[in-house]
């Protein structure tokens, strides 16, 4: 009884101490993504085009003044960075450390930023005091709008879509508004189909809606990469109070377009990952008539 009683106690302290280091493990290390897409509408200026895509950080931090963040970043040599928004947590977050983050970016890339639901749980006057400060450290606040990026003579079209509260669930009963065709014209106008596309989105749930408007490629976050992972399911919950999402992390494709998922950087409230790393999302233009990739 005794040795049963050891093997017991040995095999749950063993377990305990693997639960604590995964646990470490998927909040505090730092991954970066690679994915190329492929288009046609790619033009050849932009072949290669790289983009550091991160999102959802809820004020985690990676090393003093996020330095392990920002060398992370470094060595991908991203020609811009698309934040998706979620990077605070409420209005008690250290809005200094991001914004000391994004001043850092702005020195070496171009910082397109839109907000996710947490930034539009502000207060109206910490929402625009938000905002305005971003402009000043030198992001482009993507607030329902677009802007061209020029390469040689080549141009691309970036979006920021930022969604009102309707369209997420903030408690387990709440109706979502669903996204169509028509709210997205309404919000953001028509998109220039005659050009590639880059649609930056918080929530990755309303892909379809995005696609149909003419999204050549969309860049999302929100779903925390489903929280807990665990081989061969994937993601397990999402913060819009569901099970198994459909979108958790990675490329998706609807056959025409394409839509990459970032895992993000943190945890909302509670600091739930497993098997769940932090991520970067490295996303690589490619034009089809470019097959060296």
């Amino acid at each position: 009884m005794k040795t049963k009683n050891k093997i017991l106690t040995a095999a749950a302290v063993t377990f305990g101490v693997a639960a604590v280091s995964e646990w470490a493990i998927s909040n505090n290390s730092l991954e970066a993504n690679r994915i190329a897409v492929r288009s046609s509408k790619v033009p050849l200026s932009f072949d290669g085009f790289r983009i550091a895509h991160i999102s959802d950080m809820h004020c985690s931090g990676f090393g003093h003044g996020n330095e392990r963040l920002l060398r992370k970043i470094k060595t991908q040599y991203p020609d811009i960075v698309a934040i998706t928004g979620d990077m605070i947590e409420d209005e008690n977050s250290d809005f200094a450390s991001l914004f000391n983050l994004i001043e850092k970016l702005v020195l070496k890339y171009p910082v397109y930023y839109v907000m996710g639901n947490h930034e539009l749980m502000l207060g109206e006057d910490a929402y625009n005091s938000m905002m305005s400060q971003l402009s000043l450290c030198g992001a482009t606040v993507m607030d329902n709008s677009s802007t061209v990026i020029k390469r040689n003579n080549d141009e691309i079209i970036l979006t920021g879509l930022c969604n009102s509260l309707c369209f997420y669930a903030q408690r387990k009963k709440d109706t979502v508004t669903p996204m169509t065709l028509e709210k997205m014209k309404e919000m953001v106008g028509e998109a220039d189909t005659s050009r590639y596309n880059i649609l930056l989105a918080h929530s990755p749930f309303s892909f379809d809606a995005y696609s149909e408007w003419g999204a050549d490629l969309t860049l999302s976050g929100h779903v925390h990469g489903g929280m807990i992972r665990l081989p061969k399911i994937g993601g397990i919950f999402s913060p819009d109070f569901s099970f198994f999402p459909e979108y958790q992390g990675g490329l998706y494709d609807d056959g025409k377009n394409y839509m990459v998922v970032n895992k993000g950087l943190g945890s909302a409230r509670i600091p739930v990952r497993f098997f769940n790393k932090p991520e970067i999302s490295v996303v690589t233009l490619k034009s089809k008539r470019d097959m060296s990739f």
